[in-house]
């Protein structure tokens, strides 16, 4: 194999690794103790400087296929927006959410997002 495309390949098998750890057997059932994810309202970037563009005013709302769409920039800040500044992954968490919502493009970002198993997201 290409030296070059080792890192590439190591990471979509932490990608695949990952997002087949979210599988579950049988039945899946809500849990009620979850009801959606916790958004800060409304949004405030107290992270300091930042090269991400504010969200979206819709980005507690927005659906997947909006998001998908968007530029790479618009969807990290819509992730940052939706988990909080205490969440120092954006970009894998974005990335993250582009997943969930290519399996279910007809759901909102937050219902992706709350469909990650938590401790995945970081």
């Amino acid at each position: 194999m290409n030296t070059r495309r080792m890192p590439l390949a190591a990471a979509v098998a932490a990608l695949v690794v990952t997002v087949s750890g979210c599988a579950v057997e049988g039945t899946p059932h809500a849990n009620p103790t979850i009801s959606s994810v916790e958004m800060s309202t409304p949004y405030i970037d107290d992270s300091g400087p930042s090269n991400l563009p504010p969200p979206p005013a819709d980005y507690a709302t927005m659906s997947c296929r909006a998001y998908t769409v968007a530029p790479e920039p618009v969807q990290q800040s819509v992730v940052k927006a939706i988990l909080g500044p205490d969440k120092k992954n954006v970009s894998l968490n974005a990335t993250l959410a582009n997943l969930m919502c290519m399996r279910s493009p007809d759901s909102t970002v937050v219902d992706a997002l709350t469909s990650i198993r938590p401790g995945i997201l970081n």
